[in-house]
């Protein structure tokens, strides 16, 4: 539910500003910032989708501000489809989420610097401070919450399908259908299988508690390498590698 400004909160100075403002050339800016501080090191690809990402947010809020939008009415293609590229690149929601807020105190700080300069003497920074601060953040917990949850469908998808051909290719190389390895193959199951082999067969119903035993296994015994597979119902193989 979308909540009104406070009561008292005028929002007419708010608007005209917010009229007046650039969006793109904000939104590149705070684009920059994200960037340099939380992915520094990502490629041109992944910039452009989080510049693509950036700017629809960046429109959304200044058209909220401006009373041409509201937040239910918001557009989130840009940010979906930032999430379903983390996710794909298994890069964690916390990041995620972390670069949300450092755009919002980017876009806070270019807010306020207009802000203090549209008051001047007079005197009127309670009403372009007051409405937008409410709102920025309606807007950040709005979508903050689509996101995640957008992300974490996308991951859970991304998980299942790579669970799906591990099992498939373990299968293939004990029937003997898949005889000679690669990178290839290697990538897929991300698993060295130019080691030595120890299979443990473990009876658990949680994935999580079979990750828990299997990292217990590898500390225990040395393994270099380790794979997790969902063998049958409640029966999953622990595969261990050894030089």
């Amino acid at each position: 539910m979308e909540l009104p400004p406070p009561e008292g909160m005028k929002a007419d100075a708010m608007r005209s500003l917010a009229a007046r403002t650039d969006p793109d050339a904000m939104a590149e800016i705070i684009y920059v910032d994200i960037a340099e501080r939380v992915w520094p090191d990502r490629n041109q690809d992944f910039r452009e989708a989080l510049r693509i990402s950036v700017r629809d947010n960046v429109r959304a809020i200044v058209a909220l501000f401006a009373g041409d939008l509201t937040i239910a009415a918001a557009d989130p293609r840009g940010a979906f489809g930032f999430a379903d590229l983390t996710a794909e690149l298994g890069i964690p929601v916390s990041e995620l989420e972390n670069g949300y807020w450092v755009g919002v105190q980017s876009f806070w700080r270019l807010w306020f610097a207009q802000a203090r300069e549209e008051a001047g003497a007079e005197g009127r920074l309670d009403e372009l401070l007051g409405p937008p601060t409410h709102l920025l953040f309606e807007f950040i917990i709005h979508i903050l919450g689509a996101v995640v949850t957008h992300y974490d469908a996308t991951r859970a998808e991304i998980l299942r399908n790579q669970e799906d051909r591990r099992r498939a290719v373990v299968a293939d190389i004990l029937d003997g259908r898949l005889t000679t390895g690669g990178e290839d193959v290697e990538n897929t199951l991300g698993y060295r299988l130019r080691d030595t082999h120890l299979a443990v067969a473990m009876e658990v119903d949680q994935r999580a508690r079979a990750e828990r035993a299997r990292a217990e296994l590898v500390t225990g015994t040395g393994a270099t390498t380790s794979l997790l597979t969902l063998h049958a119902p409640g029966i999953w193989l622990a595969w261990l590698g050894f030089p």
